[in-house]
């Protein structure tokens, strides 16, 4: 499969999601947290009121299912925008001031680096507390020192220099 096939089949696939997050929870006549008393653990597919079943309360698993969906397209979202943002600017802000301001972000960015991607986020999560907020944070932070990073070499071509 060539490169841009496979990014079309993304960006289709993508927007699949995207369209199934949006439409629905509100195509539905069932809500995440409404319960349907009559069908408590309903099996996917033997009910057409449920095509995903239900939970053993009577939730329906389609909806709650892509209601995660949205939420978690949102996260991802946000994350990627803070990471690319912070690390973005840093980089920029280095590369422009060099010197001493090059060399103390530079450092920071191995910092990041010396650290495995997941135990930092686990370890910001920690810290932050529980929610949607702080799992915001520890991703675009980990994020941040991706784009940092790439910022810091472009640096060089930014510059004029190879």
């Amino acid at each position: 499969m060539r490169a841009r096939a496979r990014v079309r089949l993304s960006l289709a696939v993508l927007a699949a999601l995207l369209l199934f997050a949006a439409l629905v929870p509100h195509i539905s006549p069932w809500q995440g947290a409404d319960l349907d008393w009559d069908h408590p653990a309903v099996a996917p597919g033997l009910n057409a009121a449920h095509l995903f079943g239900t939970d053993t309360l009577g939730r329906d698993v389609a909806v709650r299912a892509f209601e995660g969906l949205a939420v978690s397209l949102g996260i991802a979202l946000a994350a990627t925008l803070l990471g690319v943002c912070v690390g973005g600017l840093t980089g920029a802000l280095a590369g422009t001031l060099g010197g001493r301001v090059d060399a103390v972000l530079m450092r920071w960015v191995d910092v990041g680096y010396a650290l495995p991607v997941v135990l930092l986020a686990l370890l910001l999560s920690v810290v932050l507390g529980r929610g949607a907020g702080s799992l915001l944070v520890a991703a675009g932070t980990v994020l941040a020192f991706g784009a940092c990073l790439r910022a810091l070499i472009d640096r060089g071509f930014a510059q004029g220099r190879p």
